[in-house]
């Protein structure tokens, strides 16, 4: 599936996209039509275009975490230094326009997520 973006993490409620309660890590995701859904990683990396094996799952799910760690240094005003700080998880990341843009690693080559730091 072109245009699924993943917005972090959640412990809530069954996946949205096969209706099963994953025993596995649930992502919020954006789909192509806009809709925020709650999808298993396993459903969320397979419509990525991957296997949906266990290592892309927890690659998913660490992308996650990853996304919400630089959502809450940005919310609590963080800078680039804290953004720096907040990198530990590996995936690549760059600020240009006020915006920081993170990727997944795998995938398209445009950024999976893009957060303003303004807000």
């Amino acid at each position: 599936m072109n245009g699924l973006k993943i917005l972090g993490m959640t412990d809530e409620g069954t996946c949205d996209h096969c209706g099963a309660n994953c025993p596995k890590r649930r992502v919020s995701v954006m789909t192509s039509g806009g809709e925020v859904e709650l999808w298993g990683v396993v459903c969320a990396s397979k419509a990525r275009g991957e296997r949906g094996t266990a290592s892309d799952a927890k690659i998913l799910t660490q992308f996650a975490r990853a996304v919400d760690e630089f959502r809450s240094v940005i919310v609590a005003g963080g800078g680039e230094a804290e953004i720096r700080a907040a990198s530990r998880w590996g995936f690549p990341w760059e600020i240009r326009g006020g915006i920081l843009s993170v990727w997944s690693g795998r995938g398209p080559r445009e950024p999976d997520v893009k957060i303003p730091l303004v807000a």
